[in-house]
């Protein structure tokens, strides 16, 4: 656990950065503009329909800034805890995987330090949910291939679907664990 908290530590930093001295590495370009079309949806309510279906993190960033605050520090910051529940998954499916306590501990360090993995799952980009939802995706597949729980479907399934909706050319990479999946089950 202590090197998932420091990854959510460097990347609470490189988030206060972002949002009050930035903008960080890797918080402009996409960044910037997932952040604005978030701003206009908290402002006006309104959708534009030009934007694609890897617009969703937007609308859900936008919501968020209308029961909140229009600020990039809220987005950086929800993308850290992001990453953090991403971490704890991970924890879970190596700790499925019954792989040895040093080896998990090296993998989680690693996960958590990568430089470039710092910058851009700290700051207003949808990488940082999609790595989430792939881990997620990883995760029910393991509980529902290791421990026969069926329950797991739902969250696989659910996961399948929003890694679509995040980027389509997720599309694929989703239907062939679900495949793979449902191959191994029966």
């Amino acid at each position: 656990m202590k090197y998932i908290l420091l990854g959510f530590s460097l990347r609470f930093l490189v988030a206060i950065w972002n949002g009050f001295f930035g903008p960080s590495i890797g918080a402009d370009g996409d960044a910037i503009m997932f952040h604005e079309v978030a701003v206009h949806v908290s402002n006006t309510g309104v959708f534009d329909a030009k934007y694609n279906i890897g617009w969703v993190y937007s609308i859900f960033l936008g919501v968020i800034y209308y029961i909140t605050l229009n600020s990039i520090f809220i987005g950086s910051l929800l993308s850290c805890f992001a990453w953090l529940i991403s971490a704890i998954v991970l924890n879970k499916s190596i700790q499925l995987l019954g792989i040895h306590q040093k080896y998990r501990d090296r993998a989680l360090l690693f996960y958590a330090i990568i430089p470039s993995s710092i910058f851009f799952t700290s700051v207003t980009l949808r990488e940082v949910y999609q790595l989430l939802f792939v881990n997620i995706l990883i995760y029910s597949s393991l509980m529902i291939l290791i421990k026969k729980n069926s329950k797991y479907w739902f969250l696989l399934a659910l996961s399948a679907l929003i890694l679509g909706l995040l980027h389509f050319g997720l599309v694929l990479y989703a239907l062939v664990v679900s495949v793979l999946t449902f191959y191994f089950t029966s």
